[in-house]
């Protein structure tokens, strides 16, 4: 015998800030979980693409070092998420940053343009900043100047699922390279949320809840019963299961707060 669970879902919002905090990416190969973000970021080297070894500079820029060693290196590293419905914000400090240096990005396999909006100093580390030009980062300066700066972007309300970072030398006697610090956000205002019950249920048997993931966030489940009162029900578990749920002459509603 079956019985259909009816389930309501009900999410509040309260004035905290929606994003957790920037989170960094520091593997430069293979998996790496950001267990505060509910992340996982696979790092690869995309094809023809040669990266220097990892180096991270005082003033907080790194692992990332790209473009540099003899012959002009194309250098480029491709970051992807999972789950695919999680990250919307990517932010890159970018230092070493000279005459012969590009940078440009894919974001989800399509070329993404930085924009000058995009781009804030990086004072820490040089007061020169680079700008964007057709879409890709660059420099006016000197050769003996480097910049520095910082690239954020908001990318909802869709999804990062994947980002690729590219370095190429524009001036033939460049060997420089630059040096980036890679992070990324989640902003649960862009998540859709949903609570649900393995249903149809078989009576005496558990029954499991679950509701959408988000960072930082208190959960409270309730039961509700009509015709009242019915066996009370609270979980503060994310995903509780009740046990040993028999049919009883009540429709059970249970509801879940996030906050």
């Amino acid at each position: 015998m079956r019985k259909l669970l009816l389930l309501s879902a009900l999410l509040s919002f309260f004035s905290y800030q929606s994003r957790a905090a920037y989170t960094q990416v520091t593997a430069t190969s293979g998996a790496q979980v950001l267990a505060a973000l509910g992340v996982t970021v696979t790092v690869s080297t995309p094809a023809g693409r040669v990266n220097p070894s990892p180096t991270t500079l005082p003033c907080g820029p790194g692992p990332y070092f790209i473009g540099a060693g003899a012959g002009n290196p194309k250098g480029g590293y491709k970051y992807d998420f999972s789950p695919l419905d999680k990250v919307t914000h990517i932010r890159l400090t970018v230092s070493d940053f000279q005459r012969d240096d590009t940078m440009y990005l894919k974001i989800n396999g399509v070329p993404f343009p930085i924009t000058a909006s995009m781009i804030t100093p990086n004072a820490g580390c040089s007061p020169s900043t680079p700008i964007a030009f057709g879409g890709s980062l660059v420099t006016t300066a000197l050769a003996s100047v480097v910049t520095s700066g910082v690239i954020t972007i908001p990318y909802g309300p869709a999804f990062v699922q994947s980002v690729e970072v590219y370095h190429d030398n524009l001036w033939a006697g460049g060997s420089g390279g630059a040096v980036y610090k890679f992070e990324i956000n989640v902003d649960s205002c862009n998540q859709i949320f949903t609570a649900t019950a393995d249903s149809p249920h078989c009576s005496s048997r558990d029954l499991k809840l679950h509701a959408t993931g988000f960072p930082n966030t208190t959960y409270a489940w309730t039961r509700v019963s009509t015709p009242g009162p019915g066996a009370s029900y609270n979980s503060t578990q994310q995903n509780p299961i009740v046990p040993s749920v028999a049919f009883t002459a009540y429709t059970d509603y249970y509801i879940c707060t996030a906050t």
